[in-house]
């Protein structure tokens, strides 16, 4: 998982109210060899969450959630880059609005990973996280799709084969 193309899944719950700090609550920080980071964030006073790209001379490409969230309530949140700059960002299966392109992606190997705060415990995500997955695939729209259906409609549960006895 340390390496491009990438596929960042979670599921989200925002257990509080929206705090009015105006800063960004980290869900999600990696940065590269090259000094690229790939951030998820989430900003409970203006009630949306961000995908960021930024590369190591300050260009960014960003994908936003479109909507607010209820509290208490579960979000399945789902990130893709890949090594020529396409970025999309999912939230409960529905692709969301990205802008800008951020061309020439390093290949190279991710470095710290920082789930929940920066490293330095500063701009903590104000909910509770599970089920975080990271892979060095890019997930497809279907895969996306079938994994919050099996998640979220479970009386619409994709079968993927037959069941094996024994």
């Amino acid at each position: 998982w340390r390496t491009l193309p990438l596929t960042i899944e979670l599921l989200l719950n925002f257990r509080q109210a929206a705090s009015n700090k105006g800063e960004d609550e980290k869900i999600i920080d990696f940065i590269n060899s090259t000094n690229d980071e790939f951030l998820i964030k989430a900003r409970t006073a203006a009630n949306f969450t961000r995908f960021d790209y930024w590369n190591a001379s300050g260009t960014i490409s960003s994908c936003q959630s479109d909507g607010g969230y209820d509290i208490d309530k579960w979000y399945q949140i789902v990130a893709t880059i890949n090594l020529t700059g396409g970025q999309k960002y999912y939230i409960q299966g529905i692709k969301q609005a990205c802008s800008g392109q951020v061309n020439g992606i390093k290949g190279v190997s991710l470095g710290a990973l920082n789930i929940g705060a920066y490293s330095d415990v500063s701009s903590r995500f104000n909910g509770t996280m599970d089920m975080v997955k990271i892979s060095n695939t890019e997930k497809s729209a279907a895969e996306i799709n079938i994994s919050y259906t099996n998640l979220f409609k479970y009386s619409t549960m994709i079968n993927m084969g037959t069941e094996e006895s024994q």
